[in-house]
């Protein structure tokens, strides 16, 4: 029984991964319902508070994150299990504290009660979430040089990607395959290779097959449509993206106040805007989705760009503006001189 009932956890936390790799985030949250209720601390309940929290991070929802987290605290017996969490709750409230969280967590890598039963494997994905979080790229690597847990070598594989450092992408995805070639964090890293490598075709095939395999998402319709873009369509990119933000519930500004803090929805529409203004620049769309974006992630890196777009296109008017001011004064003193 024991040995059925571990198989069946292990399925569930696989079942829960895929849903969560594709951008499920809700069918990610109900299958850890299953686990959230057990009051049993095996590893694959554990390592499911991982996918439960990020999904709802990912949703932008914090107090929902944390009473996650409060959740299967309470239920917790395993004292090295809770230290975890409550940093990681500690992080999910206050980020700005990640190095101290990250620097406290690290010092207890040496300590003999953290080195047994998978120990170190939960204090790796904590830091790990963390370091990847704030983009400190050298120390990321650093701790998780010799993984091969499949959740920490998909975000390995995410800051090479982010980094476009082929040859570590390559490695990893090799890695990923040796670990687990027929689950969906194989499949999307490898997708997101070709895309990298610019195999658009087999791109698009491969997120059409993802599909049939997994399910519908707004994620993976996000992603085709950015490889439409890239291959040189973005008119067929741009229905893919409007497809992503319908399945995602995403459909103007009033929609939108119910997807603060989403980073999907913010990543959407983000694409939408930039296949745009490079297709149809005096689109309503755009004024429409930078609405939308404003009330989803104010602070987006888009509007900085924008903003810098918009000061060197007002630094070259005010160029040619004094330029024609120039000419315009020489022009007089010529006719002023009969010329």
């Amino acid at each position: 029984n024991q040995s059925k009932r571990m198989q069946t956890d292990y399925d569930e936390i696989q079942t829960q991964k895929n849903h969560f790799l594709v951008g499920n985030m809700e069918e990610t949250l109900k299958e850890s319902k299953n686990l959230l209720l057990d009051e049993a601390d095996s590893f694959n309940r554990q390592r499911s508070v991982f996918y439960n929290v990020r999904a709802h991070l990912s949703k932008g929802d914090l107090p929902a994150a944390v009473n996650a987290l409060e959740i299967y605290l309470a239920k917790s017996t395993d004292e090295q299990f809770s230290y975890v969490v409550k940093n990681f709750m500690e992080f999910s409230k206050h980020p700005e504290k990640g190095e101290n969280v990250v620097n406290e967590q690290l010092s207890k890598f040496e300590n003999e009660e953290f080195k047994k039963e998978g120990g170190n494997l939960l204090l790796l994905t904590l830091v790990s979430y963390i370091l990847f979080e704030q983009r400190k790229n050298e120390s990321f690597f650093e701790i998780v040089q010799n993984t091969n847990d499949t959740d920490l070598l998909c975000l390995k594989f995410c800051a090479s990607w982010r980094m476009e450092r082929m040859d570590l992408m390559e490695n990893t995805l090799n890695a990923l395959k040796q670990k687990e070639e027929e689950g969906a964090a194989f499949s999307l890293c490898n997708t997101l290779f070709q895309m990298a490598t610019g195999k658009l075709d087999e791109v698009i095939q491969e997120f059409n097959q993802m599909i049939e395999k997994f399910s519908k998402t707004s994620k993976i319709y996000n992603l085709i449509g950015v490889a439409f873009i890239q291959k040189g369509s973005p008119d067929k990119g741009i229905k893919m993206l409007q497809k992503a933000l319908e399945m995602k519930g995403l459909n103007n500004e009033a929609d939108a106040n119910r997807f603060i803090g989403d980073l999907e929805a913010s990543s959407i529409l983000v694409n939408s805007l930039t296949a745009l203004e490079t297709s149809d620049p005096f689109s309503e769309k755009l004024g429409e989705y930078s609405k939308m974006l404003k009330v989803v992630n104010p602070k987006d890196k888009y509007f900085s760009l924008e903003e810098e777009a918009k000061n060197k296109f007002a630094d070259a008017l005010l160029a040619i503006q004094f330029r024609n001011k120039r000419l315009a004064k020489i022009k007089f003193k010529q006719q002023s001189l009969g010329m």
